[in-house]
């Protein structure tokens, strides 16, 4: 189901190609997808709490350790 409909698109991550959702919304003559590059999960956790909340790096270096931040890995 999911090849037949093209659910999933496949995406230069970091050098690392990786299967992303694709949008549901499907319109004709219409490009549909990242036009920029896709970033990993996690990738913007430091610097969004850092501005949001004014953390300091040693709070963000807690937190990980802790296991409350995460980021996704790249697929080797």
């Amino acid at each position: 189901w999911a090849v037949d409909r093209e659910v999933l698109l496949e995406a230069d991550i970091n050098g690392t190609k990786q299967a992303i959702p694709r949008s549901p919304a499907r319109f004709s003559d219409t490009a549909v997808g990242p036009r920029s590059g896709a970033y990993l999960r996690g990738a913007d956790n430091r610097a969004c709490l850092k501005s949001l909340l004014e953390l300091t790096d040693q709070e963000l270096d807690s937190l990980e350790h802790q296991g409350v931040l995460q980021q996704e890995q790249p697929i080797a």
